[in-house]
């Protein structure tokens, strides 16, 4: 499930409850950024994609490291609980990119998938750590939150995105409806930029 292609959008983007775009591409899956103004009320886009590095060499990506101190902030008490648990998860020696997957794994296996998962209760305070330790379920969510605060926590900046998923096939126009909405995490990786990070298993 983790992106083949990393999408551009040159035009404007999804927006609204129930909006609709035709997406057309080669062999992608795209990810679209949700929340930006579509002044023009378009409904039809084009991107331009480009190749993403392999596994290998994202693990060795080296750069400047930009001052994003603003995505590593984390309530104390968060920190405080989270900390512990990715220092455990990410031992020394691991690079970014090993450290995000090894965070992902871990929350995509902590609970099934399921969007009929309850609320979290009103006592509790900390969502990612109801999630990971309380809940049986979860949806995208609860799996990208909690993976973002677990970032966060390793000292590697991160995001919570919403937006919408959707596979695209060479050739082919789709639709993408508001059902098809999705949440994930991106992490900064230095000298390649913000990557996505899909902790949510299959449905």
């Amino acid at each position: 499930t983790y992106c083949d292609w990393y999408i551009e959008l040159t035009k404007t983007r999804l927006n609204g409850d129930n909006a609709e775009a035709k997406l057309a591409a080669e062999n992608v899956l795209v990810y679209v950024l949700s929340g930006i103004l579509n002044e023009q009320s378009l409904t039809e886009y084009s991107f331009e994609c480009h190749p993403s590095p392999s596994a290998a060499e994202l693990s060795t990506m080296q750069g400047k490291q930009q001052d994003l101190s603003g995505y590593i902030q984390l309530d104390a008490t968060v920190r405080k609980w989270a900390t512990p648990l990715a220092t455990r998860l990410t031992p020394d020696g691991k690079t970014t990119y090993q450290t995000a997957q090894a965070i992902a794994s871990y929350v995509r296996n902590s609970a099934s998938y399921d969007t009929r998962t309850p609320r979290m209760p009103r006592d509790q305070k900390n969502f990612a750590r109801w999630f990971l330790e309380e809940s049986d379920t979860g949806y995208c969510v609860h799996f990208a939150t909690a993976a973002t605060v677990l970032l966060q926590a390793a000292g590697i900046p991160a995001r919570f995105v919403t937006g919408y998923y959707a596979q695209v096939q060479e050739g082919e126009t789709v639709s993408v409806y508001s059902d098809q909405s999705h949440a994930w995490a991106e992490y900064w990786l230095p000298g390649f930029g913000w990557t996505v990070l899909e902790a949510t298993p299959p449905d």
